[in-house]
């Protein structure tokens, strides 16, 4: 039986079937390539700005972590023809630039894991603002244009007094913990001195850190040096370069009372994030024991920032010190059995 024309089948019917899929095809890459070169344009722009500030030695500061995914959202947004996509291509960009920062700026995982956060808020502002800019009103003069202005203008303002305080120095900061070991202050104090690899392992949320793979703290007395050697993270991120070291010296020494270890150098990728200045190590009778059968034992660390913004930075930097405590201490009980 013959195909009456149009039909599903016949030749007219194939042929307009194609064409409204090649239309449809061709629309769809219609929209998808503002959103390409939207996001090429965002990475783009954060590698530029990126190797400027490492050629300026500001890249720690808050232009990298604040400011930069900031603008970079916002020229992604306003590149965007539909209002759907911006969110979603300011995302997509974001992670662009993560991954041309692990793949091809040189940065660690562990960098890059700290610094998320940061750029994915960064990321939703811009994304936010700009949205509802372009999108939220009809009026010529949109006067929400000015809130991505004020925006703009205080993170500028704050990011710069960021990079000068870190390259005048940042405050020095002073995290201490107290602990309790059951032994007397003499044990406790001379297991204060060993030469071994670590027995206690890093917490699960240091996952991405370098690894202490042996303690030289056999040296004794006011002078003398002591360092932690460091190898590649568990995740094996950095495992083709030379382990790294951290190097002590002895500055005081208070046989069964307090011990003071200044940080000389730090060949660690801890050094690129903070100034290690000196950990003390006190001792003295619990209070909770008369007997003198315990110890209290208070670790204390000094250390400067060398990233901003200022409050994210220390606030990790302050868990990561404390957690390190928590491991010495740990190998002061350890060591005191």
């Amino acid at each position: 039986m013959a195909l009456v024309q149009g039909s599903p089948g016949s030749a007219e019917f194939v042929h307009d079937e194609f064409e409204r899929n090649r239309r449809a095809r061709a629309a769809a890459l219609e929209w998808d390539r503002p959103r390409v070169a939207a996001m090429f344009a965002g990475t783009g722009l954060f590698v530029l700005v990126y190797l400027l500030l490492v050629l300026t030695r500001i890249s720690g500061s808050a232009l990298l972590f604040l400011v930069l995914p900031f603008f970079s959202s916002l020229l992604v947004a306003n590149l965007v023809s539909r209002r759907e996509h911006i969110m979603s291509t300011c995302f997509l960009s974001m992670l662009f630039n993560g991954a041309a920062s692990f793949f091809f700026l040189g940065e660690g995982f562990i960098c890059v894991l700290m610094a998320s956060p940061l750029f994915m808020g960064m990321t939703w502002l811009g994304a936010c603002l700009a949205r509802s800019a372009r999108f939220g009103s009809d009026k010529p003069a949109n006067p929400r244009r000015w809130t991505i202005v004020l925006v703009a203008g205080a993170l500028l303002g704050y990011a710069a007094w960021d990079a000068r305080v870190l390259a005048l120095g940042a405050p020095e900061r002073t995290v201490a913990n107290t602990y309790e070991i059951a032994a007397p202050r003499e044990t406790v104090w001379r297991a204060l001195s060993f030469d071994r690899p670590p027995t206690i392992p890093l917490p699960a949320w240091l996952f991405a850190m370098p690894l202490p793979e042996r303690y030289a703290f056999g040296a004794q007395g006011a002078g003398a040096i002591r360092f932690v050697d460091f190898g590649a993270p568990v995740n094996g991120d950095d495992a083709d370069r030379p382990r790294g070291r951290m190097v002590f010296r002895v500055a005081a020494w208070d046989p069964g009372r307090r011990a003071v270890f200044v940080c000389t150098r730090n060949e660690t990728r801890i050094g690129g994030w903070l100034e290690l200045i000196e950990t003390r190590v006190e001792l003295e009778d619990a209070a909770s024991d008369a007997n003198g059968g315990r110890t209290r034992v208070t670790l204390t660390t000094r250390y400067r920032r060398k990233l901003g913004p200022a409050l994210y930075y220390e606030t990790l930097m302050d868990a990561g010190i404390a957690a390190m405590h928590d491991v010495l201490a740990g190998e002061l009980r350890e060591g005191a059995r």
